[in-house]
């Protein structure tokens, strides 16, 4: 099996080299390494230039691009990718030395190539420091084959498995064949969209019942409250809910209904920080309606459909159903009451 790893990079001259060292340390040579710098400011592109200036890499290719986010450097690097399989790798995170070597193993075994190879992963902090994991929250075997199908309702539904970016690797015509990509200008949601998306298009998923990659979380600078883009999620959540009604997998059609509900629940956590805010309401209101268009419309719709079918809604929520101005008013006067 050849791997090809995709590493977008922006901006992360301090990680990047300790990525690259866990990629080039494989026991099994990965097929390529591919390093998409997507306009950064730092010294991202020399620090690249000069580790591979003193480790000469096969497979190599380095890349620069003008910042267009980091679901369009995936897209360059699938683009570029000649490998059987690929793993989108972000620029500060690692893998084990033998991955490469396990997931040949698994899928040089199979007599049809499966469209995904999934395994454990760990979370650890920025001094190297385990923080998380996997057996702590998802203490099952993964089963070594199953369908993407399946594979999503462990996650979704039985809650019995997990996966990130960085723990699945994806066969390259699969993806290709399918016009499976990352959703470009999304900034939050965009890598839970295109795996679900991408899994529940699979037939074949195989599994590794071994931590092989560890998902390093670095303390970063707040976002911007107030940034649009925040509601990103909230979007990728809802493009998912519809490719799965559109499955014409039942099991897939079924889960809808559990990405559906994740909806509200991010958009009111965003919404709300909003409101705690003292920008004037109308101000809010007018940034939301221009960087997410109907996305307010949308989320009162939510609110309405419950009150119709008589179920139970917090009056906070009814009183956004009514007017999202109000709803920022009402807020206020709780806050300044406490």
């Amino acid at each position: 099996m050849k791997l090809s790893v995709v590493v977008p990079a922006y901006n992360v001259e301090a990680h990047i080299s300790r990525t690259l060292d866990s990629i080039v340390a494989q026991q099994q040579p990965v097929h390529e390494i591919i390093v998409i710098d997507d306009g950064s400011t730092d010294g991202t592109r020399q620090v690249v230039d000069e580790y591979f200036r003193r480790r000469p890499t096969p497979g190599l290719t380095v890349r620069g691009q003008e910042n267009r986010g980091v679901s369009a450097a995936r897209n360059a690097g699938l683009d570029l990718a000649t490998g059987d399989y690929v793993l989108f790798l972000d620029a500060d995170d690692l893998i084990d030395p033998s991955l490469a070597a396990r997931l040949g193993s698994v899928v040089d075994a199979r007599a049809v190539a499966a469209d995904a190879v999934v395994w454990r992963f760990d979370q650890l902090d920025a001094q190297g420091t385990r923080m998380n994991r996997y057996d702590r929250y998802w203490k099952n075997e993964i089963p070594e084959s199953s369908t993407g199908a399946e594979t999503l309702h462990r996650i979704l539904r039985a809650r019995k498995q997990w996966i990130w970016t960085g723990s699945i690797a994806w066969r390259v015509d699969f993806l290709r064949e399918r016009g499976l990509r990352f959703t470009e200008g999304c900034r939050h949601g965009q890598d839970l969209e295109f795996n679900w998306t991408s899994l529940s298009r699979a037939t074949s998923v195989l599994a590794v019942n071994e931590v092989l990659s560890w998902y390093v979380i670095r303390p970063g600078s707040t976002t911007n409250v107030m940034n649009p883009k925040r509601f990103d999620d909230v979007r990728a959540f809802q493009r998912t809910a519809d490719a799965f009604a559109a499955s014409p997998d039942q099991l897939v059609q079924e889960l809808s209904a559990d990405v559906q509900r994740m909806v509200f629940p991010h958009f009111w956590e965003t919404f709300a920080k909003m409101a705690r805010t003292t920008m004037p309401a109308h101000r809010i209101l007018s940034q939301i309606r221009t960087g997410q268009p109907g996305l307010l419309r949308d989320m009162r719709s939510i609110i309405v459909a419950s009150l119709v079918r008589r179920e139970s809604v917090p009056r906070k929520h009814a009183v956004f159903a009514v007017s999202p101005s109000a709803y920022i008013r009402y807020v206020r006067r709780a806050k300044s009451h406490r």
